[in-house]
C-alpha cells in the first residue's frame, strides 16, 4: 500500500500569515526503497519531495514539480506532488555516494550549480507554468524560498529536513512552510525572526515524537492561529501506465525509433519514478513511429 501523509494548514487569526506542515517519514521511505537511493540522494530527493508537498498545500487545485538541474553527481532531482492526492520523486543517480562534510551529509555539492525549475498547473491549462531561477545553495529550502521571492514576490520561511539512519533508512522527514500575505505588518516580520531564532531545530522535534503541528508551533510562538480543514491528504504514487509511456516515447528522434524497430523484438521500458517495466512490441514501435511522423509533418 502507498504510503500516506497528512499535510496540516493553518491560518493566523490576523489572516496575514499561512502556514503548512508535515511528518513525511514513511512517505520518503517508501521514495529511498523505490529508487534503492544511497544516502545523499535520499536527502536531496526527500527534501525536494517535502518542498512540492508544501507547495501544493497552498493550491487549491492543481499540481507543482520542482526540480533541480545541477552540475553535481546526483543530476536532476526532480519531486511533484497533485492537489489530487498523489506525489512522487525521482534522482537521476540514486546510487551516488558522498563523504560527510564536518559530519553532514553535503546536499549542496550533491546537486550542483544550475537551475531551479517550478511547474505549476491547474486544471484548465493545458500547459504548465514554469518559473527558473539559478540554484543559490542547493540545500533545497532556501532556493524554494528565494524562487517564491523572484518568481511569486512572495516572502518565505521554509525548513525541510530527512534524517537518515545507519543503514540508510530514513528515520526522521518533515518539514514546515510559511507563506507571509500582502499588506502584512512589520511587527509581523518582527516575531517571525525572533521565533526563528529560538525554534529548534526540525530534526531533533522529529526524533522525540513531535506531530505536524508540533514541529510547527516554535515558528508561531504568540501569533494565534487556527488549523484549516480538512487536511491536505497525499500517498506516495507513481501514475504511469503503458499509455503514458507510449506518448512519450512520440518525443523520441526517428533515428532512435527505427533502430528499435529493426531488431525485431520487443522493447523493454522501465518508468524512471517506480521502475515499473513496460513491454512494447515492435508493431507498438512502429505505430509511435507513424505517429511521430505525422507530427513531424504538422
Amino acid at each position: 500500500m502507498p504510503s500516506v501523509v497528512q499535510v496540516r494548514k493553518f491560518l493566523t487569526d490576523s489572516a496575514f500569515l499561512r502556514a503548512s506542515s508535515v511528518i513525511a517519514t514513511p512517505m520518503v521511505e517508501e521514495f529511498r526503497t523505490t529508487l534503492g537511493a544511497a544516502p545523499i540522494a535520499t536527502i536531496a530527493g526527500g527534501r525536494t519531495l517535502i518542498g512540492s508537498l508544501l507547495l501544493a498545500s497552498h493550491l487549491k487545485e492543481g499540481s507543482v514539480g520542482i526540480q533541480f538541474k545541477g552540475n553535481g553527481p546526483l543530476g536532476r532531482v526532480y519531486a511533484e506532488t497533485q492537489s489530487s492526492g498523489s506525489a512522487r520523486a525521482y534522482v537521476s543517480e540514486p546510487s551516488v555516494q558522498l563523504p560527510l562534510v564536518e559530519n553532514r551529509w553535503n546536499v549542496k555539492d550533491a546537486i550542483g550549480q544550475g537551475l531551479l525549475e517550478v511547474f505549476r498547473g491547474t486544471p484548465f491549462q493545458k500547459s504548465r507554468q514554469i518559473g527558473t531561477v539559478q540554484i543559490q545553495s542547493g540545500e533545497v529550502a532556501e532556493d524554494l524560498v528565494f524562487y517564491l521571492r523572484q518568481s511569486q514576490q512572495i516572502p518565505a520561511i521554509m525548513n525541510l529536513s530527512v534524517e537518515v539512519g545507519e543503514f540508510g533508512e530514513v528515520v526522521g522527514a518533515g518539514g514546515v512552510f510559511i507563506e507571509l500575505m500582502p499588506g502584512h505588518p512589520e511587527s509581523l516580520i518582527s516575531q517571525l525572526e525572533k521565533n526563528l531564532r529560538s525554534a529548534p531545530a526540525i530534526s531533533h522535534l522529529i526524533e522525540a515524537g513531535a506531530d505536524a503541528h508540533q514541529i510547527l508551533e516554535p515558528y508561531l510562538k504568540n501569533l494565534p492561529h487556527t488549523e484549516l480543514q480538512p487536511s491536505f491528504e497525499i500517498k506516495y504514487e507513481c501514475r504511469c501506465s503503458k499509455e503514458r509511456v507510449l506518448e512519450s516515447m512520440i518525443l523520441f528522434d526517428h533515428g532512435t525509433l527505427d533502430e528499435m524497430i529493426e531488431e525485431e523484438k520487443p522493447t523493454d521500458v522501465q518508468c524512471e519514478f517506480c521502475g515499473q517495466v513496460y513491454k512494447l512490441t515492435t508493431s507498438e514501435l512502429q505505430e509511435i513511429r507513424n505517429r511521430s511522423y505525422k507530427n513531424s509533418l504538422n
